[in-house]
């Protein structure tokens, strides 16, 4: 049974986002092969974007990132 694109695309998005909702439970490995995947996608100029997001809905991401000694920079308290 084939799937229309639009379809495709739904599920491929609710993959996604489950990905994310799951993101702390995943083991390190998958983490690690799903960042880079993204950053494939998205251009290697989003990596520390998609860093900084993970980072944000769970903390662990760190674990991953710094195998690939990214610097993530966040605004200072002053909105900076």
């Amino acid at each position: 049974m084939s799937v229309s694109p639009e379809t495709a695309e739904q599920f491929a998005q609710a993959f996604g986002q489950a990905a994310i909702r799951n993101w702390g439970h995943l083991p390190d490995k998958v983490q690690e092969c799903l960042f880079e995947e993204v950053v494939t996608s998205l251009g290697e100029a989003m990596r520390s974007r998609l860093a900084v997001f993970l980072h944000r809905n769970h903390p662990g991401i760190f674990d991953v990132v710094e195998a690939h000694e990214i610097e993530i920079q966040e605004p200072d308290s002053l909105g900076g």
